[in-house]
């Protein structure tokens, strides 16, 4: 995400699609310095600007999320 500062990337989240807005959270989550095993859905969930509710509407749990970020780019 070096590209984007984090306040673009803070804009740029409530533009997306709710399922790329979690990837994108977590991405950003990741890059500082966070580890996977620590994120909980409720983080994730705040700094993509979305409820913990509407993570569980597209995702069953963050493994399902990684998959789902892992399989967007390995397509790419």
């Amino acid at each position: 995400m070096a590209v984007l500062s984090h306040r673009r990337a803070e804009q740029a989240r409530g533009r997306l699609e709710p399922e790329a807005a979690f990837v994108l959270a977590t991405a950003l989550l990741l890059d500082e310095g966070i580890p996977y095993a620590d994120l909980s859905v409720e983080q994730i969930a705040r700094k993509a600007g979305r409820s913990r509710s509407t993570f569980y509407v597209y995702f069953r749990d963050k493994r399902e999320l990684l998959l789902h970020a892992t399989q967007e780019i390995a397509e790419r």
